[in-house]
């Protein structure tokens, strides 16, 4: 955090104004390395991240490897059912404790032997047993923060952060009265889709935030079933919480095309994503791996009873919009690293989530610089 420039703070704070009379953050934060060092401490170390289905941890022994921001984590189920979160790396040499997810007794370092048992303790390490001043007790697993949304299990680096329902405190209060249900029951997951995008984590969040796109990137996949236009979306900003309902696109004919009569959205900063539809969940997590690459990680789940071709066919056209997605955002990527232009001119009256967006950004930025 101190390689930033010195005017850093004068920057965010001129970018504030800036953003209030529509224009966007300075193209060069999307692909200055001290920038993206800067928010992988300030955001993403600090704040809640999508990790797996519930599902996935629902008996004694379950683990789940991931990433909350830069920190490699594993998440295990005990045998009373207490679902912890660790990072992945063995107390002796940081080897990886998990490599994949599954069932097991125990976590062990394949390095060297190191056993953990699924609540982090060290319980066994080879060769150890005489080795002066050795203390299994000093050497759990470091803790991550874990919490749990019905059919969502959620990470955070930062093993002392407030739950999530402290950080995001109207959260449960839009699920409701969005109608979104935290029934783990209601879906069952059926398969994780990662999405490798050529851009900024910053542009792939703008991308998402907005549909001012839609009619016509989407034009033959998500705008074919909803309608899509700006003046057509209901959406709301609530909480560092973005969400959108849309209504279905008229038929055009009787040819079965697809059609959700009961689409409802919410997105948690920084880019938690939960959509629930006739048939279909979809929950979401933007890993950045570097400040040109990001990681769009969607797991999707069929509503229970729904017939087996109609998901696949929901999937095909939400598999083909944000492949649409990858192609648009790894395009302005490219433009933003010309350095031709200065700042993007946002259109606020059909773009507010992504002003929204922006500014929960800037206000991290400012929580951050106040901290160092």
């Amino acid at each position: 955090m101190n390689t930033l420039p010195d005017r850093f703070k004068d920057d965010v704070d001129t970018a504030v104004t800036k953003l209030e009379d529509g224009w966007g953050l300075p193209t060069t934060w999307y692909r200055d390395p001290d920038i993206y060092r800067f928010e992988m401490n300030v955001i993403f170390g600090r704040e809640w991240q999508y990790l797996a289905p519930t599902e996935m941890l629902s008996k004694a022994g379950d683990c789940v490897v991931g990433r909350a921001a830069e920190v490699p984590v594993v998440v295990t189920c005990g045998a009373d059912g207490t679902i912890e979160g660790f990072v992945n790396m063995c107390r002796h040499r940081g080897h990886p404790v998990a490599h994949e997810n599954g069932n097991v007794r125990a976590l062990v370092c394949p390095y060297h032997g190191w056993t953990y048992s699924l609540d982090g303790t060290l319980k066994r390490a080879p060769e150890c047993d005489h080795e002066p001043g050795f203390n299994t007790d000093e050497l759990s697993l470091l803790r991550v923060g874990v919490d749990v949304w019905g059919p969502a299990v959620f990470v955070n680096a930062d093993p002392n952060a407030p739950p999530l329902r402290t950080l995001h405190p109207r959260f449960e209060e839009i699920c409701r009265t969005r109608a979104m249900t935290p029934d783990v029951d209601a879906y069952r997951f059926r398969r994780r889709v990662a999405y490798p995008a050529d851009c900024n984590w910053k542009l792939w969040y703008d991308n998402n935030a907005e549909c001012y796109h839609c009619p016509r990137i989407h034009a033959k996949s998500f705008a074919s079933a909803y309608k899509a236009a700006p003046e057509d979306v209901d959406n709301y900003e609530i909480d560092r919480m973005f969400g959108y309902r849309f209504d279905a696109a008229e038929m055009t004919d009787d040819s079965g095309e697809l059609r959700s009569t009961n689409y409802r959205s919410v997105q948690l900063f920084p880019g938690i994503t939960i959509i629930q539809q006739d048939d279909l969940m979809m929950v979401s997590q933007i890993i950045p791996y570097a400040p040109e690459h990001t990681v769009s990680v969607w797991d999707y789940f069929a509503e229970r009873g729904t017939d087996e071709d109609r998901f696949e066919r929901w999937f095909s056209l939400w598999n083909q919009t944000f492949t649409e997605d990858l192609t648009a955002v790894s395009a302005q990527q490219r433009g933003m690293r010309t350095g031709f232009m200065e700042r993007s001119r946002l259109i606020k009256t059909a773009e507010p989530q992504v002003v929204a967006m922006n500014r929960a950004i800037l206000e991290a930025y400012r929580q951050g610089l106040r901290q160092i």
